[in-house]
C-alpha cells in the first residue's frame, strides 16, 4: 500500500509533487485515513459553556474615578518627596570640598 506524506496540487488539480512510501504492515496502525468510512478517531465534543462573568465597572462610574484620583495623588506625593532628598538618613559621608579653584580649573 502506498502511504502519502505530502501531495502538492496546482490550481487545476494536477499533482505537482508527492512524497510517499510503501507500507506492508498491519492496517490497524494506519490511523483512520481521510475516507468517508468509519474512523477510529474519537468524535469531537465541544468544551462546556462558561458561566457569564459580571459586568466590569465602567470608567464613568464614580467609585472608579475616585479610586483613580486617590492613586494619582498618592503617586504624586511619593514622587515629590523622593526627588528632593539627596542624602541618606546618616547625612553626607564624603568630606566637604573647601579648596578654592585655580585659574587652570583644578
Amino acid at each position: 500500500m502506498k502511504i502519502y506524506t505530502s501531495i502538492s496540487f496546482d490550481i487545476d488539480g494536477n499533482v505537482i509533487s508527492e512524497e510517499s512510501y510503501n507500507y506492508d504492515g498491519d492496517m490497524s496502525y494506519c490511523g483512520g485515513g481521510g475516507g468517508k468510512g468509519q474512523s477510529s478517531q474519537p468524535q469531537y465534543t465541544p468544551p462546556p459553556k462558561i458561566a457569564e462573568l459580571p459586568e466590569a465597572p465602567s470608567a464613568a462610574d464614580e467609585s472608579v474615578k475616585e479610586a483613580g484620583d486617590t492613586e494619582r495623588k498618592r503617586r504624586q506625593k511619593a514622587a515629590g518627596t523622593s526627588s528632593t532628598i539627596l542624602t541618606s538618613g546618616s547625612g553626607l559621608t564624603a568630606p566637604a570640598k573647601t579648596e578654592k579653584k585655580t585659574l587652570l580649573g583644578g
